[in-house]
């Protein structure tokens, strides 16, 4: 029983040996048959970049630019009154606005915070009268 085991194993090992020397030799083949084809041209190379980059562009740079654009015009346009949401959760009402502060007044406390920590506008519904 145990000829049997390594006269099979003896032939697996040359036909492995056989598969990586095929395996090789067809390696090296098509190695050779590349060389023979023709390398695309620089720009044919540059194309592909260049569909990501635009696309990157339309998908992640622009709606970011329209949305810090948006957000500057709304910090210029705050006025006393006006109820607003900082980035650190406070709600208040603006007091006065200065060129780089606004002074927020929340619950009787009045705060002071950089222009740039004011997060958004808070709409107050409409009091409906009843008749």
């Amino acid at each position: 029983m145990s000829n049997v085991y390594f006269k099979n194993r003896k032939k697996e090992s040359w036909s492995m040996k056989r598969f990586v020397g095929m395996w090789v030799m067809g390696s090296q083949l098509a190695l050779a048959e590349g060389a023979a084809t023709a390398q695309p041209s620089m720009i044919e190379s540059v194309i592909p970049f260049l569909f990501i980059f635009v696309a990157m562009y339309f998908i992640l740079i622009r709606p970011q630019a329209k949305k810090a654009k948006e957000q500057a015009a709304f910090l210029q346009s705050l006025k006393a009154g006006d109820e607003v949401f900082t980035t650190g959760g406070m709600l208040g009402r603006v007091r006065s606005v200065a060129p780089d502060f606004i002074t927020i007044e929340a619950g009787g406390v009045q705060l002071k915070f950089l222009r740039e920590h004011i997060q958004k506008l808070v709409q107050t519904p409409a009091v409906v009268e009843k008749k």
